[in-house]
């Protein structure tokens, strides 16, 4: 896929079901867990390959500002207070 090609920064905006779409591909999730892969609302989404694997981070543009930092290797997600962390 030519996505994988680019060595830029990319930024896709989509509808949410494209993006379930886009994570199964991207992260090798099987057909019959698309329909159930959690894309939050009001959210941009970083995810960022290496060599190594893929990191995802959730930066949450409601209006409780956290920001959720996935480790897709734990299957844990922490929440940092994003204003905080900028400060």
């Amino acid at each position: 896929m030519e996505l994988e090609r680019t060595n830029r920064p990319l930024l896709v905006v989509s509808h949410r079901a494209t993006m379930r779409c886009l994570f199964a591909y991207l992260l090798d999730i099987p057909a019959e867990d698309i329909p159930f892969t959690p894309i939050p609302l009001h959210t941009v989404i970083r995810v960022i390959t290496t060599g190594y694997g893929t990191t995802i981070d959730y930066y949450d543009l409601s209006e409780e500002g956290r920001m959720e930092v996935a480790d897709p290797v734990k299957g844990a997600i922490q929440q940092y207070d994003a204003l905080n962390d900028a400060i």
